[in-house]
Parts: C-alpha cells; sequence; structure tokens
C-alpha cells in the first residue's frame, strides 16, 4: 500500500514536472517568435528611414528601392506619409 502510494506520487511529481519543461519551451518559443519580429521590425524601420531620406535628397524611387530593397509599393505607403521638402 505505501509502495502504491510513493508510485502516485512519483507518477504525480513526474508529471508536474513535465509540464513545467513544456510550459518552460513553450515560453522559450515565443520569446524567440518576439525576438525575431522585433529584430525585423526594425530593420524594416531602418530601411524606411533611410529611403526617407533619399526621397527627400530627390532620388527616383526605382533606385531608392534598389538601394533599400524595398518593394515599390510598399516605399509609396510610406512616402504618402512624409512631405518633401
Amino acid at each position: 500500500m505505501v509502495n502504491e502510494l510513493k508510485k502516485i506520487d512519483f507518477e504525480e511529481e513526474l508529471r508536474r514536472m513535465e509540464d513545467r519543461e513544456r510550459e518552460a519551451f513553450d515560453m522559450a518559443v515565443i520569446k524567440g517568435a518576439a525576438y525575431r519580429q522585433g529584430k525585423a521590425e526594425g530593420k524594416l524601420e531602418g530601411k524606411l528611414e533611410i529611403a526617407g531620406n533619399f526621397y527627400k535628397l530627390g532620388c527616383p524611387l526605382e533606385e531608392i528601392c534598389a538601394a533599400t530593397g524595398l518593394a515599390l509599393d510598399e516605399l509609396k505607403k510610406y512616402l504618402a506619409t512624409l512631405t518633401r521638402p
């Protein structure tokens, strides 16, 4: 009887440990995805800032796209938020 109770306690503790490990893994995956998304957003912001500077200098849109790697429609959408001197 005592051995059976010990076995049940051990199995329950093992399940709890596995649950904690799964939870920790899930959190690591979420954090990794958030990090990658933030990094991608930061890169895009940098490209847009550079594109805005080229635009203000009067560079043609095609050249801005070639220099930044932005799509023309993406560039036009961003430039609509800026004012050209």
